[in-house]
């Protein structure tokens, strides 16, 4: 008799059935199976060799052994329970939905990605050897160790305290989708604390719908120790959410007797999460990710590895170099963050979605709007034509600055215009309109536009204007450039008669009252102020004169203008059909209602409102006084210059390296993408 532990034995013992073990084995992996095992178990049997196989059950070993001896048994009732709850979707539904991502060409595609990341950041060269590349597995699964060692064990929250986050209410709250057309409803049911369909409540009693009870009143179906819910009697109860039997609506959803759904459904199409798989795809569709990978390609620079150490032929890793332009943005980002109050107003921000959410979607698709058209239009002012000094932003920042400062113990005039905004809403939501009327006509009250004419627009004659009454100062007026601005805003008297800004600009229209009062005032010029009264924008701008004029600033609202006077031929004229689109748009009166909100709403855990927290952060953007320098140290001039040159830098990059049209797309397809994803399509 044989010795069943003799190995010698064993083998004679399968020689003499050889042919029917190889026959069960062919039967049981095909041809196509074998061809894709075989390479694998190749591939496997030097990990057996070396040690690792035996290293990785001596690990799972111990793993289960911690497991099995925890004092606790946390662990393993947790197992227990997971397994033994019930969830909404069933088997079924599982297996088909793996059966459809196994069943996608791009599946084994991105295996293989992985796989290949995983291979060129191992640590290791070609030939296995250790190199000075990074180990990204071992660095993941180091964070990952050293995250959960620091997690504290959970505790029962305290009396009082907020509810925790709970990410898939926040996703799969019920959400209104009004950028997307996304056809019939696809209901799904909510899961209550046991995985079960959550049962809804009876309007009448407020209680859960029979025959599901809640004696506990933890909100949720009483169950039994399987997890199943249970009547009075303590039997379970299959009412599946979704099905045939028993009363259903025509989605097949459950009935309670009367008639209303006796589950907590929703339509997972219209969710947070629904819109963010939408966004998404759309982004894919247009192609985002391929434009900004071919744009990252050409302007990235990229070293051989991001350590200093020589350059190493076995070395796959290439790193990114530390002079690279998005470091730099990112960097003054951060330090905007920490510079400013910019993090209360992300706080307020969150406050006044929660209190107002439809109006933030219409705020955000406003501002989509504008940077849409902006994009689309692009700069029609070749760069040779601006005036000196610097660009109209650099020219703007000490007046800006002016603008938002806060002196003599008063609220900044940025403060004062917010409330104006609030306040006067119905007169100052004219102005875009009025705006838009002068951009367009040279001759407003005849309707000639600037391109039946060639002449200058009646916006940049106004501005005209206003350089030529700088000029002069006579008796009792002082400069006219001002009192034309005083008398806008009702505050100004001459021998104690109050001059309206009407009278002033019939004044102006008599030549001889003309060269009295102002002899450098053009005939041309005059006409714009004909144009500004009848095209609305007047009315629309007397509430800001008025703020400005009352605490005493008038001559910052002046020299505000000079200043755009001074750039409007070489920056603004050839750009006024894209500013006329704008205003036009409708998105600056929502955005004129949007600053309207900002002042009712509180920043949590303070008393400042919004709209303050916001004039000060873009106070401190825009503050010339401070000091600020890049993260090499090199000064810059403000903390807005510390964003703004990095981009500026990158889009000089990409246009050197042939990238700016992938990139245009790129930020194009989001503007488009974003717009869609908020509101209507435009």
């Amino acid at each position: 008799q044989r010795s069943r532990t003799n190995p010698a034995d064993k083998v004679a013992a399968l020689q003499v059935r050889r042919a029917a073990f190889i026959d069960a084995i062919n039967r049981v992996f095909t041809n196509n199976i074998r061809t894709s095992l075989v390479p694998t178990l190749q591939s496997l049997l030097p990990l057996v060799d070396d040690g690792t196989v035996s290293a990785a059950m001596s690990d799972l070993d111990t793993i289960i052994s911690m497991i099995v001896d925890e004092p606790s048994k946390q662990t393993l009732q947790a197992l227990a329970t997971l397994q033994s709850s019930r969830g909404i979707a069933n088997d079924a539904d599982l297996l088909a939905l793996v059966g459809r991502l196994l069943n996608q060409n791009q599946t084994e595609a991105f295996v293989r990605a992985l796989a290949l990341i995983v291979e060129e950041n191992d640590g290791r060269d070609a030939a296995g050897q250790p190199n000075s590349e990074r180990d990204l597995v071992s660095e993941l699964l180091g964070v990952l160790s050293r995250r959960l060692e620091a997690t504290p064990d959970p505790q029962a929250a305290p009396p009082g305290a907020p509810p925790a986050f709970d990410i898939s209410e926040a996703l799969l709250r019920s959400k209104q989708l009004r950028g997307y057309g996304v056809g019939d409803p696809a209901w799904a049911a909510r899961a209550d604390i046991h995985g079960n369909a959550r049962v809804a409540t009876d309007p009448i009693t407020g209680q859960i719908y029979a025959p599901f009870v809640d004696q506990n009143g933890d909100g949720a179906a009483d169950v039994n120790t399987g997890g199943q819910p249970v009547d009075t009697a303590g039997a379970p109860i299959d009412i599946p959410a979704f099905g045939q039997t028993g009363a259903r609506d025509r989605h097949d959803r459950a009935l309670a007797p009367s008639g209303a759904t006796l589950y907590d459904y929703f339509d997972a199409k219209q969710t947070p999460l629904a819109e963010i798989l939408l966004i998404a795809g759309e982004l894919i569709r247009r192609d985002v990710p391929a434009d900004a990978f071919n744009a990252l390609t050409a302007i990235v620079d990229r070293i051989p590895n991001d350590n200093g150490t020589p350059f190493d032929p076995s070395d796959d890793f290439s790193g990114i170099s530390p002079e690279f332009g998005a470091i730099d943005v990112a960097w003054g980002g951060l330090e905007v963050m920490r510079q400013t109050p910019a993090p209360r107003v992300l706080t307020g921000l969150a406050e006044l979605i929660r209190q107002d959410p439809d109006g933030f979607e219409e705020m955000v698709l406003a501002l989509s709007k504008v940077i849409s058209i902006l994009q689309q239009s692009g700069s029609s002012g070749p760069a040779s034509s601006n005036p000196a000094p610097g660009s109209m932003l650099d020219d703007l920042i000490p007046l800006l600055d002016e603008t938002f400062e806060v002196r003599g113990g008063s609220q900044s005039a940025a403060r004062t215009l917010l409330d104006v905004l609030h306040r006067e809403f119905t007169s100052v939501q004219g102005l875009p309109a009025g705006f838009a009327d002068m951009a367009r006509y040279s001759d407003y009250r005849n309707r000639i536009t600037t391109i039946m004419s060639g002449d200058k627009s009646s916006m940049e004659r106004l501005l005209d204007m206003m350089e030529e009454a700088n000029q002069c100062s006579p008796i009792l007026l002082g400069n006219m450039a001002e009192f034309y601005l005083d008398a806008m805003a009702g505050n100004r008297r001459v021998l104690g008669i109050s001059l309206s800004i009407r009278t002033i600009n019939r004044l102006v229209d008599i030549p001889f009252l003309r060269n009295l009062l102002c002899s450098q005032i053009s005939s041309a010029n005059v006409r714009a102020l004909h144009d500004f009264a009848d095209s609305g924008a007047l009315d629309a701008f007397i509430p800001i004169a008025r703020a400005f004029s009352l605490r005493g600033e008038t001559q910052l609202l002046k020299d505000i203008m000079l200043t755009m006077q001074r750039h409007y031929a070489g920056s603004m004229r050839p750009n006024e059909p894209t500013m006329i689109r704008v205003l036009e748009s409708g998105a600056v009166e929502k955005l004129f209602e949007a600053v309207g909100r900002t002042t009712q709403v509180t920043v949590p855990g303070t008393t400042d409102r919004l709209a303050d927290v916001v004039a000060d952060t873009l106070a401190a953007l825009v503050d010339d006084d401070r000091v600020v320098v890049d993260r090499r140290g090199r000064p810059e001039r403000t903390l807005l210059h510390l964003v703004t040159e990095p981009m500026r830098r990158l889009d000089v990059i990409a246009a050197a390296r042939g990238a700016q049209a992938d990139l245009q797309r790129a930020v194009e397809a989001l503007m488009v993408t974003g717009q869609a994803g908020v509101g209507k399509s435009a």
